[in-house]
């Protein structure tokens, strides 16, 4: 499941995306607007998208994700617009048969965001 929404991210719907017999482990990962920035306080974030696009990005690094690790799902849900202080804006759950694969997923997904177009 891949989203690019304005709306809440509901956490509880996305994880049961998961659920499989076959993963031993699931790993979640919230990322939220923080009140500090660079020793500046934030009022809040606006990330804007193009949802086509941002789309086909997000389907890329889940299956780099995927190929890189024995990961079996990985949902990933992305939130544009303006979020205030606290607000989930990226949402992952990986699941894999061990937990070192479910982790490396997980953080192969927030490193390519993070340093890669979309933000």
């Amino acid at each position: 499941m891949i989203q690019v929404t304005k709306g809440e991210i509901s956490v509880g719907r996305a994880i049961t995306q998961v659920g499989s017999l076959q993963a031993g482990a699931v790993v979640i990962f919230l990322g939220t607007v923080r009140a500090f920035l660079r020793g500046e306080k934030v009022k809040h974030l606006e990330y804007e998208a193009y949802e086509p696009m941002a789309r086909k990005e997000l389907v890329e690094i889940e299956n780099e994700a995927r190929s890189c690790s024995a990961a079996e799902k990985e949902p990933i849900i992305h939130r544009v617009g303006k979020l205030e202080v606290g607000k989930v804006t990226l949402f992952v759950v990986t699941g894999a048969l061990h937990r070192k694969d479910a982790f490396l997923a997980c953080a192969h997904v927030g490193d390519e965001l993070k340093g890669g177009d979309l933000y």
